[in-house]
């Protein structure tokens, strides 16, 4: 098979907009380099996070809702001969960061305009697509909603996080959503985003100079003294003690 890319482009989006339901004479990919989101495609509806990918074949139904500002590469391309082994459209996630990888390819090779670019970014494009493939070999096919939840806590677990939103982004009851954490993380989601806050929290008082009050409304605390509390009953210390052992001289 051979591709030929037709244009890449970076556009930004911003959060609470939505592209409405359209089709495309090519094929795309979409990679989310940022932001948070959904997109339905060829009737199944899928959450974006960093790092996803999106597969579009020509004439398949496509929308987007971004929930955040997200940061888009788009890859238009066509292609001769046939696709086999067949992408299946849909939502891929690059674990280990090869697919990005291969988007930094096509991008720097599309913008500088060298010599012979036009023909490294279709053996790129190329690359891509395989490498998507890849993935779903790995049965890393995003449908799977827990991850995405897990995934989405670890970026915001700043942020105030219900549990009964938690269970809703899955689809799952209150309940089933606790038990499926717990067996999958080993402790239960309000101890995971407990315990992510509590991390951030000690490299903050590792590597900065920002105040105990600072650090706490940071970490999304309620108070300096619950930020305390919960640190010394987790670690043993105090975050003023913990600073003073670990601080770097």
């Amino acid at each position: 098979m051979e591709f030929e890319m037709s244009i890449y482009y970076d556009v930004v989006r911003a959060g609470n907009t939505n592209g409405g339901m359209h089709q495309h004479s090519f094929y795309e990919f979409v990679f989310y380099e940022t932001g948070i989101g959904y997109t339905t495609i060829n009737n199944k509806k899928y959450r974006y996070t960093p790092g996803s990918l999106a597969f579009i074949p020509l004439g398949v139904d496509h929308d987007e809702f971004r929930e955040k500002d997200s940061n888009i590469g788009v890859i238009n391309f066509s292609y001769s001969g046939s696709l086999s082994p067949e992408l299946k459209a849909g939502l891929y996630t690059d674990r280990d960061g090869a697919i990005y990888k291969c988007i930094c390819k096509i991008r720097d090779e599309y913008l500088t305009s060298l010599p012979l670019s036009n023909h490294f970014v279709n053996i790129y494009c190329n690359e891509l697509y395989l490498t998507a493939l890849r993935s779903t070999d790995e049965n890393i096919l995003m449908s799977d909603s827990l991850n995405y939840v897990i995934s989405y806590i670890n970026r915001y677990y700043n942020d105030e996080l219900s549990i009964s939103k938690l269970a809703a982004m899955c689809g799952y009851s209150e309940r089933h959503f606790r038990n499926i954490f717990k067996k999958k993380t080993g402790c239960s989601p309000a101890v995971y985003i407990l315990k992510r806050k509590l991390d951030n929290a000690k490299r903050l008082l590792t590597y900065t100079d920002e105040s105990i009050i600072n650090i706490s409304n940071n970490c999304g605390f309620c108070s300096s003294s619950q930020f305390s509390s919960l640190f010394k009953r987790e670690f043993g210390v105090s975050p003023k003690d913990y600073r003073k052992k670990n601080e770097i001289k």
